[in-house]
């Protein structure tokens, strides 16, 4: 599927409207990701984000940024963006949250994890701005701007975005990243 620059930046949260001075270089940046080909299938869909979908626990709601991260890395039983939960994340990493003692779990959430921000690399993170946890996928940088890809809260646009909505994220590989280690 096409992508024109009106169609990216039409997927921008009102937030991030800024990114539209690079919106050139972030539709580079989602032709070279691994998962391209959702990406682009999100951006073409976008009537997806406020529709009621079944969800793994078998509720009906509206798609949410983690149910849309799982969907993009296809790393979920279902094939469609939906409303997932940050418990359904640890599965499908290659490198989980490590959950030992409590001074482990306060260390590594402090701890971005920065050697594994790669394009279609999780980024998973609180939100201040939702108050809530918000989860998307590494692009890449543009003009040394990190920019993601993720559904832009509750019914929101799916697109990219800035590091603006995440509080120190933190980054994992999805078990369907084949990367060098």
């Amino acid at each position: 599927m096409a992508l024109d620059e009106q169609l990216i930046i039409d997927s921008f949260s009102r937030h991030d409207m800024h990114l539209a001075e690079i919106s050139s270089g972030i539709i580079d940046l989602v032709h070279a990701n691994p998962f391209s080909e959702r990406l682009i299938y999100l951006l073409n869909n976008q009537d997806l984000a406020a529709g009621k979908v079944v969800n793994l626990k078998g509720i009906v709601s509206e798609p949410n940024c983690i149910g849309t991260a799982l969907f993009i890395a296809g790393v979920s039983e279902l094939n469609y963006p939906y409303h997932g939960y940050s418990s359904e994340l640890n599965p499908h990493m290659k490198e989980p949250v490590i959950e030992r003692s409590s001074m482990a779990r306060i260390a590594n959430m402090f701890s971005s994890h920065l050697e594994r921000r790669i394009p279609g690399a999780f980024a998973f993170s609180y939100s201040v701005e939702i108050d809530d946890w918000h989860a998307g996928v590494y692009l890449g940088k543009v003009d040394g701007v990190p920019i993601l890809f993720a559904q832009h809260g509750h019914k929101g646009k799916f697109g990219p975005e800035s590091l603006r909505n995440y509080s120190c994220p933190t980054y994992y590989i999805p078990l369907t990243l084949n990367v060098e280690r």
